[in-house]
Parts: structure tokens; sequence; C-alpha cells
């Protein structure tokens, strides 16, 4: 993994604390499927990674995102971060 990737899944592992399905992936399901983010805990998922990264996410890009996995939040901050990858 890269160092967005790894911050990603650290950030969206620290809000789903009580998710018990193993270790989160990239292609874990953020929803009911996988590990049961609500709409305010993907937002705390995205500013937490616009600090950390010091990027600045399309807010038009996020609301017409599907976000579903972890690697779906990968690209929108990939997008947003630049070279940081």
């Amino acid at each position: 993994m890269d160092s967005i990737e790894d911050a990603v899944v650290r950030i969206v592992t620290k809000e789903a604390q009580e998710y018990t399905g193993g270790p989160v992936t990239m292609d874990t399901e953020l929803g009911s499927g996988g590990l049961g983010l609500s709409s305010l805990g993907l937002i705390r998922v995205l500013v937490c990674i616009e600090d950390e990264l010091d990027a600045d996410f399309d807010d038009e890009q996020v609301m017409s995102a599907n976000i579903r996995t972890v690697r779906d939040i990968v690209s929108i901050a990939r997008d947003c971060a630049g070279s940081l990858s």
C-alpha cells in the first residue's frame, strides 16, 4: 500500500471501531454490507483524510461519486492530493 492507501485504511478503521469482520482492505464495503458506516461517519472519514493529507476534496466530485468501498475513497483522495501518492 502507498501512503494515501495507508492513511485511508487507518482513518476508516478508526471510524469503524465496532467492526468485527476482519481487517479493513481496499475492497471492504463501507455501508451496511461491511463496516456499517453512516453518512455522518463517511463525512468524518473524508474530513480526517483532508486534514491528514492536506488535501481539499472537490465537493461536486464527492457528492457525485458512488462511494461504496475503501478503494473509492482512495481514488478520490488521489485525485485531490495530486502528487502525495
